[in-house]
């Protein structure tokens, strides 16, 4: 229903959506690839346990 809706405004609004992946029924006119993946910098700061490693243990 949603990419639907969407689809029925195209041509009189501009509209931004930021997902992980488009719904297969939403027609675009352009896609912008902001990144290719995210990475997190420690496991720390994601709320993950810190695992020992050689090097850090």
């Amino acid at each position: 229903h949603f990419a639907a809706t969407i689809n029925q405004l195209r041509g009189q609004v501009t509209m931004l959506f930021i997902t992980h992946a488009l719904p297969k029924n939403l027609h675009v006119d352009e896609v912008v690839r902001i990144g290719e993946r995210v990475t997190v910098l420690s496991e720390e700061r994601a709320g993950k346990p810190v695992r020992s490693t050689p090097e850090t243990a």
